[in-house]
C-alpha cells in the first residue's frame, strides 16, 4: 500500500484489468444511484469514481481534476483533506458517533 494514500489501490486488478477501470466497472456492478438512470450511467455516461480531494478540488481514478462546486452536497464547504476538521471529527467519532437529528441531540 501506498503510505501517503493509504486507500490508493494496486496499479492493476487481479486480471491486469487498469485499476481505474476496474473500480469504475464495480461501482456499476455495485453502486445504485437512485437519482439516474442506470443505463445512461452504463451505457453513455459512465459512472465517475472520485479518489480523493483536496480543497475545493476532486480527483477520479483516472486523475481527472473536477472542482466541487456543490461542496458535498453543502457539507464539504470547508474543503477536502482538512487534517484539523478530520482530527475533530475522530475525536467526536470516537466518543459518539451519530444520534438521529429526527427528536434527539448531541452535546
Amino acid at each position: 500500500m501506498n503510505d501517503e494514500h493509504p486507500t490508493a489501490a494496486p496499479e492493476t486488478a487481479a486480471y491486469d484489468e487498469p485499476i481505474s477501470d476496474a473500480l469504475t466497472r464495480q461501482a456499476l456492478e455495485h453502486v445504485w444511484v437512485h437519482t439516474r438512470n442506470w443505463v445512461d450511467l452504463a451505457e453513455q455516461q459512465g459512472m465517475r469514481v472520485f479518489d480523493h480531494g483536496i480543497g475545493e478540488f476532486l480527483y477520479d481514478v483516472y486523475g481527472n481534476e473536477y472542482i466541487d462546486g456543490l461542496a458535498g452536497l453543502w457539507v464539504v464547504n470547508a474543503g477536502h483533506g482538512r487534517k484539523e476538521i478530520a482530527d475533530a471529527m475522530a475525536t467526536q467519532a470516537a466518543k459518539l458517533a451519530y444520534v438521529s437529528s429526527f427528536s434527539f441531540t448531541n452535546v
